[in-house]
C-alpha cells in the first residue's frame, strides 16, 4: 500500500513584506508593487493578505485605477469579500471612485453583490448621490429594484435623501416607482416627507401613485402637508390626488396642516376644493384645530374659505370656545364677528375652562 501523498506546502507572503505592499499602494509606488507581483505563486484568489484575504480592496478606497489594473492583470480576485463583508466593487460604490467602478465591472465583478443586510452597490452608490457610478451599474444591468432586507430599493434611498440625478437615472432604467418597504414606504412617500419637490415631480411623471398608503395610514399629501412642504403639496394636488383622504384617525391633510399653522398649505388644498368641514374621527375640524393652536392666518383663510365656525367637536367645544380657553382674545374679532354675541359672550365667561386638547400627535421619521 502505497503511503498517502504529502499535501503541497501553500506559499504564504511574509507580513513584512505585505506592509512594503501596502505601503506601496498608498503612497503610489508602483515600482514595489511590480515587484511584489512578481512573487510567486500568482497573486489570486488562492494567495491573501497574511493568510486568506489579498485583494484589490485596499487600493480601491483610494480611488487609484492605475494600481487597480496593475492587481487585476495579476489575477487578483475582484469579488473578494473583506471582513466587514464588502467587496471592492461595493468599496468604489460607498466612495463614488466611477474609474474604479468601471474597472472592476470590466473585470466581471458580481453586480449584484449584497452584504449581510442587503445593502448592494446600487444602493449605496444611489444613497450618496454617485450618479457616475450609478450609470455605470446600469449599463452592466445590475438589477435596479433589488431591495435590503428592510425592504427598501435604490429608488427609496436616492428619493429619501434628494438625489435627482440618481432618481432619474433609475426611473430611466425602469425602477418600480410604486415599490414598497416592509413599512410600506415609497420613494414618493419619503421625498414628500423631506420636502424634495424636484424628485416629487419626477416620480409623480413616471405615474408614481401619491394615494399609496403607509403601514401607519398616512400618505404622500399629508406628510408633505405635516411638514409645510406647500410646494409639494402642489404637485401632488396636481397630480390628482385625493384631496380629501384621511389617515387611520380620519385626520385629513387640511386638518394637519391646520393644526400646524401652514397657511400656504392650507391655501393651496382650498384652492383643490378640499372639504373644509370634513372631521378627524374625534370630531376636530380644521378650523378648530387651527383655533386651538392659535393660528389666526389659518382661522382668516379658512373662514373665507366658509369654515362652519359653530361646527362642535364631538358636541362639546366650537372653535370660539377653543380659541377663548388661550386666554389671549385679540385674534379672535374674525371668529366673533362670524357668530352670534350670546354665543361668544359665554365663551369669553368661560374661557378658563379648560376643555379637553385635542391634537394629532405623530412622530414621522426618515425610513430608511
Amino acid at each position: 500500500m502505497l503511503p498517502p501523498a504529502k499535501k503541497e506546502s501553500r506559499k504564504r507572503i511574509p507580513s513584512e513584506v505585505y506592509e512594503d505592499f501596502m505601503m506601496a499602494i498608498v503612497t503610489n509606488d508602483t515600482e514595489i508593487i511590480d515587484e511584489f507581483l512578481k512573487i510567486q505563486p500568482p497573486l489570486d484568489k488562492r494567495v491573501s493578505f497574511l493568510d486568506d484575504s489579498m485583494t484589490p480592496d485596499a487600493h480601491v478606497s483610494s480611488g487609484k485605477p492605475e494600481i487597480l489594473r496593475k492587481l487585476i492583470k495579476a489575477n487578483a480576485d475582484v469579488d473578494v469579500k473583506e471582513l466587514n463583508d464588502t467587496s471592492p466593487l461595493y468599496v468604489a460604490a460607498q466612495e463614488g471612485h466611477d474609474k474604479i467602478a468601471d474597472l472592476l465591472i470590466e473585470a466581471q465583478a458580481e453586480i449584484d453583490f449584497q452584504t449581510t443586510d442587503g445593502t448592494s452597490p446600487l444602493y449605496l452608490a444611489s444613497q450618496h448621490g454617485h450618479h457616475r457610478v450609478v450609470r455605470s451599474l446600469i449599463e452592466a444591468q445590475a438589477s435596479v429594484d433589488l431591495r435590503r432586507s428592510n425592504g427598501a430599493s435604490a429608488l427609496c434611498i436616492a428619493a429619501q435623501n434628494g438625489h435627482r440625478l440618481v432618481t432619474d437615472l433609475l426611473i430611466r432604467a425602469q425602477a418600480d416607482v410604486n415599490i414598497r418597504a416592509d413599512n410600506s414606504t415609497t420613494p414618493l412617500y419619503i421625498a414628500s416627507h423631506n420636502g424634495h419637490h424636484l424628485i416629487v415631480e419626477l416620480l409623480l411623471k413616471a405615474r408614481a401613485d401619491p394615494n399609496l398608503l403607509h403601514s401607519d395610514g398616512t400618505f404622500p399629501l399629508y406628510v408633505a402637508a405635516y411638514n409645510g412642504h406647500y410646494q409639494v403639496v402642489s404637485l401632488i394636488v396636481d397630480a390628482g390626488a385625493e384631496v380629501n383622504l384621511r389617515d387611520s384617525q380620519g385626520c385629513s391633510s387640511l386638518i394637519i396642516a391646520s393644526q400646524n399653522g401652514h397657511r400656504q398649505v392650507v391655501d393651496v388644498l382650498i384652492s383643490a376644493n378640499v372639504d373644509v368641514n370634513l372631521p378627524a374621527n374625534n370630531g376636530a375640524t380644521p378650523i378648530y384645530m387651527a383655533s386651538q393652536e392659535g393660528h389666526k392666518q389659518v382661522v382668516d383663510v379658512l373662514i373665507k374659505a366658509q369654515a362652519d365656525i359653530n361646527l362642535l367637536a364631538n358636541g362639546d367645544a366650537s372653535p370660539i370656545y377653543t380659541a377663548a380657553q388661550e386666554v389671549t382674545t385679540k385674534w379672535l374679532t374674525p371668529l366673533s364677528m362670524r357668530m352670534p354675541m350670546s354665543i361668544f359672550r359665554g365663551a369669553m365667561a368661560n374661557r378658563f375652562y379648560l376643555l379637553p386638547r385635542r391634537r394629532v400627535t405623530r412622530r414621522l421619521w426618515n425610513c430608511f
